[in-house]
């Protein structure tokens, strides 16, 4: 073990996902125009991961009395093609949209009945630590990777087909599945900018003291 080595987590910004402006965190639904309350999924991922986009289409179809919401990152031009392409084959309960504003991002996550995860060594492990931050419950299709700060039955729920994640949606969507967002929010404040700098502050100063010997 390397003393002069150590991996920190990304720190989130908690103050970002607070609940404080109902006006703010509403803004979601008037964007989207959907009534305001409403139960939904959201998931955020790139539109050239053909994987990710297959399995959250076959999650929406099997639920489709809920709303999905899939904002992706655009690659070039192709991408409009391949959003609206997605857009008319998709089922009226799913919707595929371009990155959204900081303000309807957080609307969006502070709001979510789910935030739909798909762990790969591709995924941004902020985008999980956002969704804790906004006390919304976090479902994976796939398993959390070592080192994740997703922890399966404790942070999220982790299942590896379309039809179960699509039944624990429904369960939780129902209250018939107990919430993990109160471990989930814990974990996100171990990770909140605050005590990541103080982490990295620490270890620096170690270092520097460990060089004067």
């Amino acid at each position: 073990k390397n003393p002069h080595f150590a991996i920190l987590s990304t720190g989130v910004n908690m103050a970002r996902f607070e609940r404080s402006d109902p006006v703010e965190t509403g803004v979601v639904y008037r964007y989207l125009s959907f009534p305001e309350g409403s139960k939904y999924v959201f998931s955020v991922g790139d539109y050239e991961d053909i994987e990710v986009l297959a399995k959250f289409d076959a999650v929406a179809k099997a639920c489709p009395k809920i709303r999905f919401f899939f904002a992706g990152v655009k690659r070039g031009i192709t991408s409009d093609a391949t959003i609206k392409k997605l857009n008319k084959n998709a089922l009226g309960n799913c919707r595929y949209l371009d990155l959204l504003e900081d303000d309807v991002f957080r609307s969006a996550m502070v709001n979510a009945s789910v935030f739909l995860s798909f762990p790969s060594p591709k995924s941004d492990q902020i985008l999980a630590l956002e969704a804790m931050a906004s006390k919304t419950q976090i479902i994976c299709f796939g398993k959390p990777l070592l080192g994740d700060v997703i922890e399966e039955k404790k942070t999220a729920y982790c299942y590896s087909s379309a039809e179960k994640v699509a039944k624990a949606i429904e369960s939780y969507c129902a209250l018939k599945l107990t919430p993990t967002i109160i471990e989930g929010y814990r974990k996100a404040k171990s990770c909140s900018l605050d005590k990541v700098g103080q982490q990295l502050k620490a270890m620096y100063e170690s270092l520097l003291k460990g060089s004067e010997e």
